[in-house]
């Protein structure tokens, strides 16, 4: 669709593009024009709108293809997994809907890092940098960044210590964004992400690290966690943020949280979509802002702000030493 300026073309052209059933295609293209996917200009003929013409960019493709790839057997699944636990809530990353619908002992990310899987970790790693792309606003520009970040120990001492960060997107975006914060910047994440990890501001640090494990990297002034904690039910997330604490520095160190907060009543799309997405292939959830207390309280942080990021779908919360 996307030839020859994506003009118009009828089915009998994609079917000679395709090698598909011109009547085939028009049945397919009738459901994605109804869903506003594509647009139909006349009878069986169809070109390109606003949102088809993002899936032609490589990001996009891989967005939605690790979206049904993660989602797809599980949610499919669904049914028959909640009858065998007896209709109780997935908070175990032993017994998940994607473990019981691909019949492996294997979580998500576990999957991903099998020798075979390159193709989905590909699409996963392109599906973070689709995100970022989406959301033009990010928390820094909103918040003011020197009340939220406080000033590094020292100019080779750590500010901020992006953990899970993929290829450090938001390191990036930081740094373009405020280039005159002090102190090293620190990106953490599997071997996978950090060895695709280019273009990163000079001076970078990168670090193979799984947070199942202590936290290397001594008194940052933050410990950044970007949509990492909504992947993992509440007893992982206290094993990762227990071994954050002893790297932390009383007064000085923080752990910030960028995720989504569930409104108690009236909550929307996005947040109720992600929500299912994390049910289904983490036995994860998103969490309302008790939720997010409570978590903290647990492992001894208190919750010390909870910044409402005006234009940007996360907030951005505050955590230090009790």
């Amino acid at each position: 669709m996307a030839k020859d300026n994506a003009s118009p073309k009828s089915v009998e052209q994609l079917a000679k593009m395709t090698g598909a059933e011109a009547r085939l295609l028009d049945r397919f293209l009738r459901v994605l024009a109804a869903d506003r996917m594509v647009e139909e200009t006349g009878s069986s003929e169809y070109t390109l709108n606003g949102f088809s013409t993002l899936l032609t960019q490589e990001i996009y493709q891989g967005l939605l293809i690790d979206c049904i790839d993660a989602s797809g057997l599980p949610t499919a699944a669904l049914p028959e997994y909640l009858k065998s636990t007896g209709y109780k809530n997935p908070i175990s990353k032993d017994e998940s809907a994607w473990k019981f619908a691909l019949k492996t002992p294997l979580s998500y990310f576990e999957y991903l890092a099998q020798p075979g899987q390159e193709y989905r970790l590909r699409n996963f790693n392109l599906h973070m940098t689709a995100k970022n792309e989406i959301y033009t606003q990010r928390w820094f520009e909103v918040v003011p960044v020197h009340e939220a970040l406080r000033p590094s120990l020292g100019p080779d001492s750590p500010l901020i210590v992006d953990v899970g960060g993929n290829v450090g997107h938001d390191l990036i975006a930081l740094h373009e964004a405020h280039p005159e914060l002090k102190g090293k910047l620190v990106l953490q994440d599997l071997p996978g992400p950090i060895a695709q990890a280019t273009n990163l501001p000079a001076g970078t640090e990168k670090m193979e690290y799984s947070f199942f494990t202590p936290q290397p990297v001594k008194e940052a002034s933050a410990y950044y966690f970007h949509q990492v904690l909504h992947d993992w039910p509440d007893d992982k997330c206290r094993e990762i943020l227990k071994n954050q604490i002893p790297a932390m520095k009383k007064g000085h160190s923080k752990i910030l949280i960028d995720d989504l907060v569930i409104p108690d009543q009236g909550a929307g799309w996005l947040e109720t979509g992600i929500d299912m997405l994390m049910l289904t292939t983490h036995s994860a959830q998103e969490r309302t802002q008790a939720d997010w207390r409570s978590l903290l309280d647990s492992v001894g942080l208190k919750m010390t702000k909870l910044w409402d990021c005006k234009g940007y779908p996360f907030k951005l919360i505050e955590a230090e030493l009790a």
